[in-house]
């Protein structure tokens, strides 16, 4: 039987190595918006993401914009795609306009490791702003945000499996 704790560390690289296709770490995770500008605001001020570039896409090309980049300057076209990071995670952010396509089903949810005060806090203010709570119990919480994103937080140390959102 597979234990339900997920190896970290050296561990998690050793038990990787033997297998034929191998994950070192994760790039990103792509996520479409209506609103880039509100989400980059959202995903910085509520959940401590720093934004680490942005892009804008021409001809097929992408092109990376300086750090002197002001939205109140550019306007809300003035991007297509910022990059935000969290620890291990990095959030591609694509705007698709007001006007685009964003189904549901193409990310069920986000699941992460929290500490203590992370888990407390986020659930707090996801409480306070009346987002949907998915599923909670004792060391697990869900929440659906502003851009539909299920955001799932599990108390570090806690089994894999352990979520009542599934």
């Amino acid at each position: 039987m597979t234990d339900l704790v997920a190896p970290v560390g050296e561990q998690a690289l050793a038990e990787t190595r033997d297998k034929p296709f191998n994950i070192a770490e994760i790039n990103h995770l792509a996520l479409r918006v209506p609103n880039l500008r509100k989400a980059e605001e959202f995903y910085a001020s509520f959940l401590a993401f720093d934004v680490i570039g942005r892009v804008r896409v021409e001809n097929d090309e992408s092109l990376a914009l300086g750090a002197d980049f002001d939205w109140a300057v550019e306007g809300d076209d003035g991007a297509d795609v910022s990059y935000l990071r969290n620890g291990p995670l990095t959030l591609a952010v694509h705007r698709v306009g007001l006007g685009g396509r964003i189904d549901r089903a193409l990310l069920e949810h986000i699941a992460l490791r929290v500490d203590a005060t992370s888990f407390t806090r986020i659930k707090g203010l996801a409480l306070m702003r009346g987002y949907e709570v998915v599923g909670q119990s004792e060391t697990d919480f869900a929440f659906r945000d502003p851009f539909n994103i299920v955001w799932d937080l599990n108390l570090a140390g806690n089994p894999v499996f352990a979520s009542p959102y599934r």
